[in-house]
């Protein structure tokens, strides 16, 4: 799958081909025209759903003008014109263009459910990998690079930084809290903000990071400050249960004898 904003080589493997089946095909069946158009509009309404399975959306957005267009210019009177004199000739072209519309976002959706549950079974082995380190009594350094590591690969952030409470000489630079539910809260539980920004993904956060906060027997060790990419698309609420499972259980290992180390 690709990052946000880069782009998806399905994608672009769909949409070329796509658009290269639809002239092909219709230049095929322009030979030998039958007394209808069933025939190729049901062809071309093949390689647009072919297209869009493959590449998603957007392939099937582009394949599917493609095919209109050649369905347009090559079986449609008058031919090898772009000009359309039939209403039933401008319904299947528009019906080429819904196929492609509709079978690209049900290809996007499932490529996008699919991605989402290798990412949980992902956060699922990072969590698993923590809590064995932990349950082996490995030093707390160990578990950080481990919890760092799982954090910046898991959300794509551009950084974790740990900041121990004995080394910040107090709470530190005020930063929006990370909860659960997504909203920002300080320190006393009042919001810090009234506006929460959504991305692709779910909520933003903010340019200046945010702050999950470390507590062992009700003491606060520190806290962990996400800083997020420039392309960063929000954070789901899995996303978010992960990030704050990883630092209870790094609070944990530090509450049961390890020091926090500064990041």
């Amino acid at each position: 799958m690709a990052r946000h904003g880069e782009q998806d080589p399905a994608s672009t493997f769909g949409a070329c081909a796509g658009v290269a089946a639809s002239l092909v095909v219709a230049i095929l069946l322009s030979l030998d025209r039958g007394p209808g158009q069933a025939v190729p509009a049901l062809a071309l309404m093949l390689v647009v759903i072919a297209a869009a399975a493959v590449g998603g959306r957007g392939a099937g957005v582009v394949t599917a003008v493609a095919a209109a267009l050649s369905f347009n210019f090559w079986h449609t009177r008058p031919y090898l014109s772009l000009r359309i004199h039939d209403a039933s000739d401008v319904v299947t072209t528009l019906l080429l263009l819904a196929a492609g519309l509709t079978v690209g976002a049900l290809a996007s959706a499932r490529e996008r459910h699919a991605g989402d549950a290798a990412a949980e079974r992902s956060m699922l082995a990072a969590l698993a990998a923590q809590a064995d380190l932990i349950a082996a009594g490995a030093d707390t350094r160990e578990v950080w690079a481990l919890t760092r590591r799982a954090l910046v690969d898991q959300l794509d952030l551009a950084d974790v930084r740990l900041e121990p409470a004995t080394t910040t000489g107090g709470p530190g630079a005020a930063l929006a809290s990370l909860a659960r539910s997504g909203a920002a809260d300080d320190r006393d539980g009042r919001p810090t903000v009234t506006v929460h920004r959504l991305g692709r993904r779910g909520f933003l956060l903010p340019p200046e990071g945010a702050e999950i906060a470390l507590l062992g027997h009700d003491v606060r060790l520190g806290r962990l400050v996400l800083t997020a990419r420039s392309d960063h698309d929000g954070l789901s609420a899995t996303a978010r249960h992960f990030a704050l499972t990883m630092a209870e259980q790094l609070a944990l290992a530090a509450a049961s004898g390890g020091d926090l180390p500064a990041s």
